[in-house]
Formats: structure tokens, C-alpha cells, sequence
């Protein structure tokens, strides 16, 4: 397609124009939000109120309200949940605020910590925010808050989490990605839209590449070009400058200057007819310009159907809100399903999926003869479906109820979904291993090949991974070196950052490191994955040899890995500063350690003198960056002499 787009770039009409355009392309958006509005309580009112500032249902109200008709109707928010919360969240520092506190430097206007971001991965676990995306209850997260509480104003949670304006958090164990806002209440609705410009920004950004605003050229280019960043060609213009704009949030700016924007209204269908601009064009009367701007911007967002002869979709909004169906330069992804999560009751299994479709599920075709479940050899039909929504939609979940017999132990099954499950088409069958063990129930997808360790070899080397057979140091990178390998040879696995990219690498496809039952070795290094990962890390109980050094691990992660109780060899340096003293005594269930790094830890002399002292056969320990005393170290030292410890300085 390159050779196709630079050959059209050098007409804007040529490069759209031919396909009809419609006002509406595909069915709405209908989006429902979870409002976590943290609005905690100062002397008896709540913290907005307090300091005088918008009430959040009015600007929620205001919002919806602007989308819905700026979209053309194709973007319908509903407010599934609104939790008012009478506290804080914390810090990625570790710190959370007293409101008492608060207000006080709020009106001062000092005495602020050095780092004031919000700890995302912790706030969605304690509000319980994952079983909501997953079953498909909510759609997005809207966080409300004050200037100081630390907000992203556009953030995205998940696998395959990509930039929008904020954090990214691929490391958050749902089942699919998802967008959070964060809204301050000091200010009003025209401040929201412009967090949502900027996830358009970096969302277009992604499908086309990254703009050249100084010589547009593609579509997306030519929608956000402005006089002054442009060299005279006008389009809409970007978040901070409107067409006509002559700085940063010129909103009010009333010269005027010719625009093709209104002639974006007829999408891909142009006319090439310019139109002057200005401030006037989107606030006439003047009043709130930048609230203006922003519908102005939205209304000429293409949302017509068809596909444009540069290869992307005519309606731009699939990619921005059904970002989950895409890729990362617009191309459409096949019809899915996964298994979210599966649990045994007295006399039934049910089993949740999760189907995800750009071209939309419609929960009214799933059946109960879509799935069934192989157990001891039975062949078990699915007796009924419950679906969580009911409504067509891009992601919808189903959850199949199996009847068992309850007097049976369950140590395994298998759970199929047939071709064209929920009339989806193409939808190729698909299998996962459903196991339980202890409190934790797993579900690993399989290939359909009764090899299960090879099955998941072959998923680490397509993911640009590597494998290590026994009894050999060499690593195999092509499936094709497989070969006659038996599933019990398969030793060592390495999916670390230089080798997988960290968009592809999931919390939960990490299940399938179960399929290999002999693992000694394994390598994740730089990887974004977090403590969730480490309740799948933790069953594999024969490995030797395990790199973490640089994921999203905190202590509570460290705390599930007790099990590892045969490993010689931990990295788990750089966790920045999230293993404390607490997570360090799960080292005392690892007697075997002889090499340990825990470099920039947050851990004091205690791990020293009350941990590693305990390993005997500790040989090498890497302490750079920590608030170890020299006095820990002599005492570590004296009861293990043979340790040797590295602490640059």
C-alpha cells in the first residue's frame, strides 16, 4: 500500500474522493462507563463543593450530551455505575493524601510530594474495576478528581494497551484494553472534550503514523493541518490549534483563513471547496470557544462507510473506540473469543467467553450448542447461556453452564467452542484446558494438538521468543527445529523485552507456560507484566532459573512465588522501588538461592540480617541502589563469608 499512498498524496481530492459519503455508517457506539468520582468529604461537603468548584453529574451530563451530537449520534454514553468516594486512591509513590492535608496545600498552594501520579494498576484492584470490563459491564473508566490527585487525562489499561495522551498499563490483567479519563472538576466540559481530541490524536497517530503537520499529506494530515504548523494549508486544525490558530489554545482567534474542514462534512466525497474560518465558525456568539471548538472538531471527524483507496476506514471512530478490533496501523483483526474466567459449582461448570468482532456480536445468535466440554472422556453439552448484555456490540460476553456430577473430582477438562460460535464468520474452533488448582482456576488455550508443551513452544516462537531443549545450551527460534522434540525436553523459555515486543506479551497468555511441566528456565525480563502474572509464574514449581528484572512486580506479586522453592537463580532488580522487606521474605521459602540481584529495591538492612542470612548456599547478591547500611552488609558477610556482594555506587 506505501507505493499507492505516496503516489495520491499530491491530491487531497484524489486521495479521498469517490466513495459515498453517509451520515450514519454502522449502528452506534452505545458505551457504558463506570464514574469513579473521588470527591472526598471536608467539613461536611464534598471536596468540589468545597473549593468551589463544578459539580461532576453536570459536567458528565454536558459531555454525553456534546459526543452524542458531535458523533452524529454514533457515540451513545451510558453511566453504568457512579461510585462517589469519600477518600483518596494512591500514589505511585506509595502515598495517599488526607483531605485535611490536602486542602490545605491546595490553598496554600505548596508542600506538594516531588511525584504526583496516580497508581493505576492499584486503584482498578481495589474498586474491583476488572470483572466489570471483562464481562463486558462496563466499557470505560471515567476517574474524577482535582488538579493534584495525579490523573492521566487519557489513559489505556490492558493487553495491547497503546498511548492515548497518558499511562499505559498493559500490564492490568483483563481480559481485553480499555480506556480511562481522568476529569478534573475545577475545570468544565470543553476541558473533557480536549482529553478525548487528544485520544483522537494519538489514536490517528497509531493507524497512520506519526503526522508530518509541516507538509501534510494523508488524510489524517490534511484533517489536522493548520495555517501557521501547515505552510498555509487549512484543514480542522489539532487539539491545541485550530485552523486558524496563531498559538497554543487559540480558541478565540476570529481571524479568518480559507479551510477545506466544512467540506470534510462530505467525506470521502469531496468537493475540494474552501471555506473561510474562524473562531466564529464553531462560537458565534463568542461563548466558550473552546467547548466550540471541540464539537466543531468532532462533527468533521469522517464516520462514513467503506474502506478509502489509502487503505483505512472511512469512519474514523471504529478506530478510535473500537481501538480493540484494530491494529496498530488500522488493519482490522479476525473474530475472537477467549475464555475470561471458568468456575466449578456443585453441579455445574460455568464457563465465561468473551467474543470480540469488529464487525460486531450479536449476543441474540450465541447458543448453548456453541460450546461443550470434554471430561474423563464425556462429551458434555452446554444446558444453557447467560449473557451479561444483551445488546450488539464489538465485545460481548457469554457464560456457558455445564451439568456435571458433583461427587467427581475435576482435575481437568476441556472446553471447545465450535466454528462460527455466535455466528460469527470466519470463526475457527477453539479449545482451552480448563485446570483448578488450589483457589486459582486456569484456562490455557491449546492448538488442538494433544503436544501441549509444543503447542506452547510454538506460541512463544511466534511471539519472536525461544525455547531450550534439556541437555543443551543452544536455543531453538524456528518452529520448525522442534522437530521430533518430546514435551518433557522442553527446559527453557525466554520472552524478555529484546526479544517479544510488550504490546504482544499478556498476562493471560502466560497461562500456557503451565503446558510445560518440566520448565527450568525462565526469562521475562523488561517485560510490563505485574503481579497477576505471578499466580501462573507460581505453578511452575520446577524451575531452577527465573529473570523478572525490570517487569511491574510489587510485592504482592513476590509474596505468590513461596512455591518456587527449587530456584538457584532470581533477578528481580529494577522492580523501581515496588519489593520492600515484605516482599523479600518470600526468599526464605527459596533455600536453594545462590545468585540473587534485587537491584533498586526499596528493602533496608532487615532483608539482610533477617532473610539472607538464612540462605546458606547464597553465593552472589547485587545490592546497587538500595538503603542497605555497609554494617548489614559486614553482618551478612560474617554468617556467609563466602557471599559475594556487588553495590556500585
Amino acid at each position: 500500500m506505501r507505493w499507492r499512498v505516496l503516489f495520491l498524496i499530491f491530491t487531497w481530492l484524489l486521495l479521498i474522493g469517490g466513495l459515498r459519503a453517509e451520515e450514519s455508517a454502522r449502528d452506534p457506539f452505545r458505551l457504558r462507563v463506570l464514574v469513579l468520582n473521588y470527591d472526598p468529604v471536608f467539613e461536611g461537603q464534598p471536596l468540589h463543593k468545597a473549593l468551589g468548584f463544578n459539580d461532576p453529574r453536570e459536567l458528565v451530563q454536558g459531555y454525553v450530551a456534546d459526543m452524542q451530537r458531535a458523533s452524529g449520534g454514533l457515540i451513545q454514553y451510558e453511566i453504568a455505575q457512579w461510585r462517589d468516594i469519600d477518600g483518596f486512591y494512591a500514589r505511585t509513590d506509595g502515598g495517599i493524601y488526607q483531605v485535611d492535608e490536602y486542602v490545605r496545600m491546595r490553598r496554600q498552594g505548596s508542600g506538594w510530594p516531588e511525584q504526583i501520579v496516580a497508581d493505576y494498576p492499584r486503584l482498578l484492584r481495589e474498586q474491583n474495576v476488572i470483572p466489570l470490563i471483562d464481562d463486558g459491564s462496563i466499557d470505560e473508566v471515567w476517574v474524577f478528581g482535582d488538579h493534584y490527585f495525579g490523573l492521566w487525562e487519557a489513559s489505556m489499561a490492558g493487553p495491547g494497551a497503546f498511548f492515548v495522551n497518558g499511562g499505559v498499563y498493559p500490564e492490568v490483567p483483563s481480559a481485553r484494553p480499555f480506556v480511562l479519563y481522568g476529569f478534573n472538576y475545577e475545570r468544565g466540559v470543553a476541558e473533557m472534550l480536549h482529553n478525548t481530541a487528544h485520544r483522537v490524536e494519538a489514536t490517528m497517530n497509531r493507524v497512520y503514523g506519526q503526522w508530518n503537520l509541516e507538509k501534510p499529506s494523508n488524510n489524517w494530515e490534511l484533517f489536522s493541518a493548520n495555517v501557521e504548523q501547515s505552510n498555509g494549508v487549512a484543514g480542522i486544525g489539532t487539539c491545541h490549534w485550530p485552523a486558524n490558530a496563531q498559538h497554543d489554545y487559540d480558541y478565540g482567534n476570529r481571524r479568518d483563513v480559507l479551510s477545506h474542514a466544512d467540506d470534510l462534512l462530505n467525506y470521502p466525497n469531496l468537493t475540494g471547496q474552501k471555506k473561510k474560518v474562524s473562531a466564529r465558525s464553531w462560537s458565534p456568539d463568542g461563548a466558550d470557544p473552546h467547548r466550540g471548538y471541540m464539537n466543531w472538531y468532532f462533527e468533521r471527524i469522517p464516520r462514513a462507510s467503506g474502506v478509502n483507496p489509502d487503505g483505512k476506514l472511512n469512519n474514523w471512530w471504529n478506530y478510535i473506540v473500537d481501538f480493540q478490533n484494530y491494529g496498530s496501523q488500522g488493519q482490522q483483526l479476525p473474530s475472537r473469543a477467549m475464555v475470561v474466567k471458568w468456575r466449578k459449582a456443585e453441579d455445574s461448570i460455568a464457563v465465561m467467553v468473551a467474543f470480540q468482532s469488529s464487525g460486531g456480536v450479536d449476543p441474540a445468535n450465541v447458543s448453548a450448542e456453541d460450546a461443550y466440554l470434554s471430561v474423563a472422556g464425556q462429551q458434555i453439552q452446554a444446558s444453557r447461556v447467560h449473557l451479561p448484555r444483551k445488546d450488539r456490540g464489538a465485545y460481548r460476553a457469554a457464560s456457558f453452564v455445564f451439568p456435571i456430577d458433583g461427587s467427581a473430582e475435576l482435575r481437568s477438562a476441556d472446553f471447545r467452542l465450535v466454528a462460527d460460535a455466535a455466528g460469527l464468520t470466519p470463526f475457527e474452533a477453539a479449545t482451552w484446558r480448563l485446570n483448578h488448582q488450589g483457589d486459582r482456576a486456569f484456562a490455557i488455550p491449546l492448538d488442538n494438538s494433544a503436544e501441549t508443551a509444543k503447542a506452547a513452544a510454538r506460541w512463544v516462537l511466534d511471539l519472536g521468543g525461544k525455547v531450550g531443549v534439556r541437555g543443551s545450551q543452544e536455543w531453538i527460534s524456528d518452529p520448525a527445529m522442534l522437530g521430533t522434540v518430546a514435551n518433557d525436553e522442553i527446559v527453557r523459555v525466554s520472552l524478555s523485552q529484546g526479544e517479544v515486543d510488550p504490546d504482544l506479551l499478556t498476562t493471560r497468555g502466560l497461562q500456557r507456560l503451565l503446558l510445560f511441566e518440566s520448565l527450568q528456565e525462565l526469562n521475562l525480563s523488561g517485560q510490563r507484566v505485574g503481579d497477576d502474572a505471578c499466580q501462573w509464574i507460581a505453578e511452575l514449581g520446577e524451575l531452577r532459573v527465573l529473570n523478572l528484572h525490570g517487569t511491574a512486580i510489587s510485592d504482592e506479586g513476590m509474596l505468590l512465588l513461596e512455591g518456587l522453592t527449587k530456584l538457584e537463580r532470581l533477578d528481580v532488580g529494577y522492580l523501581h522501588k515496588r519489593m520492600t522487606d515484605r516482599g523479600s521474605r518470600v526468599l526464605l521459602k527459596m533455600p536453594q538461592l545462590k545468585w540473587l540481584n534485587i537491584y533498586a529495591s526499596s528493602i533496608t538492612d532487615a532483608t539482610l540480617v533477617e532473610v539472607l542470612v538464612r540462605l546458606k548456599h547464597l553465593e552472589h547478591v547485587e545490592l546497587t541502589s538500595t538503603a542497605v547500611s555497609a554494617e548489614a552488609i559486614e553482618r551478612l558477610k560474617a554468617v556467609l563469608p563466602q557471599v559475594q556482594v556487588v553495590r556500585h555506587r
